[in-house]
């Protein structure tokens, strides 16, 4: 017997009805199992182009596909409806389909009436999909790959259409961005996804204006980010972020420039695209056969806890449940505390931060009046050379801010990954520790089970599983929060600097006053963002662990308040029989 042959088989269904749906918080094990094996041996191959708006979906595509730019790619919000690149011959034409059932053929050049947001506002038109045809290579193997409207679209009805797509596919093309990297929203995007994707291309955009190091420190990140989210979900995946710059691809893919195309990085991800047709199905078995087998795990490990609790007396479970519940609670209790500390220390550390910010610009900006004032008195007042030189000091100015609040913020990080290390949760094995327990190296090995077992929101495992993939600031880049990144990128670094070489040197000092004012009010105004970014996270944490400890309470007090008999007991052995003999007859 495969796997295949026991996720329909009754008996496997019955156990799974019986002990796993009452307490799956969530996880619909059916649901789960029909969801792949309806997608095994599909003859065509639909892998939609997923990220948030404005992330490159639809330049990404025509980089890949297209001849011209033939999908929108305005900076604001574009595609509204599905658009789906199968292999075909008529490629000047473009299939309407309409929620209504019709279908009409127009020229690929009205396209954009159709599918773009500025012509067809929250998709008026009612159209279901859009079906283009093109000639290339990628799509010969039955893959179809489809541009979506982006998440976080500010057409509730564009993103609606995404998430219903996608909710029906295993395959899957994830475009980030290098600044910002993955954002809280994008990774509650993700992690929404994942149990149902079990072939995913993550393609990492660079834009022009974003350095060599920019890609470097994001794909870093979101490597991080994404391997927390595996481990949420109690997978063991490589991650690999693939970066590319999609507007060269662009260029080189218009202009034929072959070299230019392979530098962008795009031949990578074409590669891993046509290798998700030669490796489609034996994916979907593997991530089948890995969860069934978690699940024949967690309903074995049910039926010996039920086991035990009929073999007992009534007095000695009565004992038993209220010194479980008594652990719980007092880790509840010690939780709050220690979350409420950190809470405190956060918020009085960016406070301590944002003073001593404005007191570095200060200096610095001081520092940068003396030296120009020595310059003019050098008999250096007007014209271009004053020009320049003011452009160099107040470049040097710049980057010493912006590395001295860096180390300011880095040793937050350190810190409140300290103070956040001291929190409990419950591990892979059912064991309640310190989250720093997790970062131990080889200290702990994580049992095979689904999340549901643990009894803890993917989020909170995710924080275990970042931790030993990104050192001191692991906990924070599990909780989704990029706060080193964002403040002192060259991202801001080139935006001061942009900003402040608009300035003219009719008036030296005013000049002066406005630049150090601007640099207060984008440096300390984004720290303030950060500090709520960070507390909201920490309330976020907070919650999810109380109600992840209030269900263990409910599920203590249902386990317990059961009356069992001998029945009872032949009924639990009986069930572990039938379960050992189906495992046994599943092929390796």
């Amino acid at each position: 017997m495969t796997y295949m042959d026991l996720i329909h088989d009754e008996r496997f269904n019955r156990l799974l009805e019986k002990y796993l749906n009452s307490e799956s918080q969530g996880i619909d094990y059916k649901e789960y199992f029909n969801h792949f094996s309806e997608n095994l041996n599909k003859k065509e191959i639909i892998v939609p182009v997923l990220g948030i708006q404005g992330a490159g979906k639809s330049s990404f595509l025509n980089s890949i596909l297209m001849e011209d730019n033939i999908l929108p790619t305005d900076v604001d919000e574009t595609t509204c409806v599905p658009v789906e690149v199968r292999y075909g011959d008529n490629v000047n034409k473009a299939t309407i389909y309409y929620l209504n059932g019709h279908k009409e053929n127009v020229g690929i050049e009205n396209l954009e009436k159709y599918v773009h947001n500025d012509y067809n506002r929250a998709n008026n038109l009612q159209v279901s999909k859009i079906v283009l045809y093109n000639k290339s290579e990628v799509l010969k193997d039955n893959i179809v790959l489809v541009d979506l409207p982006g998440v976080g679209s500010l057409t509730p009805e564009n993103q609606r259409t995404t998430l219903e797509y996608v909710n029906k596919l295993v395959a899957g093309i994830f475009m980030i961005r290098t600044n910002p990297p993955i954002t809280r929203t994008e990774k509650n995007f993700i992690n929404a996804l994942w149990p149902k994707l079990s072939n995913t291309i993550f393609v990492q955009n660079k834009w022009n204006d974003e350095s060599s190091e920019d890609a470097k420190e994001a794909k870093e990140h979101n490597e991080g980010v994404l391997s927390s989210i595996s481990y949420a979900h109690n997978q063991d995946k490589e991650i690999n972020v693939n970066v590319v710059n999609v507007y060269e691809a662009v260029k080189a893919k218009f202009t034929k420039d072959k070299d230019l195309y392979d530098r962008s990085g795009i031949v990578n991800v074409i590669e891993a695209i046509r290798n998700i047709s030669k490796e489609y199905n034996k994916e979907l078995i593997i991530t089948l056969s890995q969860t069934v087998y978690e699940a024949l795990k967690n309903i074995n490990d049910k039926i010996e806890t039920y086991k035990i609790l009929a073999l007992n007396e009534s007095n000695e479970n009565s004992s038993e449940k209220e010194e479980k519940i008594k652990e719980i609670k007092l880790i509840l209790s010690e939780n709050k505390k220690k979350i409420r500390s950190c809470r405190f220390y956060a918020e009085e550390e960016l406070e301590n931060i944002i003073e001593n910010s404005s007191k570095i610009i200060k200096e610095n900006i001081e520092n940068l009046r003396l030296d120009l004032r020595r310059i003019v008195n050098k008999g250096i007042v007007d014209g271009n050379r004053l020009s320049l030189i003011y452009k160099d000091i107040s470049d040097k100015a710049i980057n010493n801010i912006m590395d001295d609040v860096l180390a300011l913020i880095s040793n937050l990080i350190k810190k409140l990954n300290t103070e956040l290390g001291d929190i409990t949760v419950k591990g892979f094995d059912g064991t309640y520790e310190n989250i720093s327990f997790f970062n131990k190296e080889s200290s702990i090995k994580f049992e095979k089970s689904l999340p549901t077992a643990l009894g803890l929101s993917t989020g909170i495992v995710g924080t275990i599983g970042a931790m030993g993939i990104l050192g001191p600031a692991g906990i924070l880049v599990g909780m989704g929060i990029s706060l080193a990144f964002s403040l002192i990128g060259d991202h801001m670094r080139k935006k001061i600097v942009e900003n402040r070489a608009s300035y003219t040197l009719k008036d030296l000092e005013p000049m002066i006053e406005d630049f150090e004012n601007y640099l207060k009010e984008e440096i300390i105004g984004d720290l303030r963002a950060k500090g709520q970014e960070v507390d909201e996270s920490i309330k976020e944490l907070k919650s999810n662990l109380e109600k992840t400890f209030k269900d263990d309470m409910e599920i203590i007090e249902r386990q317990y308040e059961t009356s069992y008999n001998e029945e009872h007991i032949l009924e639990f052995e009986e069930d572990l029989r039938l379960l050992k003999e189906m495992i046994s007859g599943i092929e390796d």
